[in-house]
């Protein structure tokens, strides 16, 4: 089990339209091969930005990088059209550690 960690920073004043967007991309990423679920976090920080922490639950490590190799682009196009520079995206994979 791999987990896709994703980590946004916007302005509260693009919150409402953001939040629209995320929930419609969440839902679209769980259609990938691979993606079992997404669990979503709201991280507790005093500065003037919203934060969300995404933890995307995938298969194996081959469905990441088909996502990656296929896919990555277009979504992350999407929502660079929409928001411009009005927010940040950090990643990194995870793996369970058993």
């Amino acid at each position: 089990m791999i987990i896709y960690e994703v980590n946004l920073k916007f302005s509260t004043k693009i919150y409402s339209k953001f939040n629209n967007w995320l929930d419609k991309h969440i839902i679209e990423m769980l259609t990938f091969s691979g993606f079992i679920k997404c669990k979503r976090f709201k991280v507790i920080d005093e500065g003037d930005d919203y934060l969300i922490c995404l933890h995307y639950y995938i298969k194996d490590i081959d469905s990441l990088n088909d996502y990656f190799e296929n896919k990555s682009n277009y979504m992350r196009q999407k929502a660079i059209s929409l928001f411009n520079e009005n927010f940040t995206a950090e990643r990194r994979i995870l793996s369970i550690d058993s």
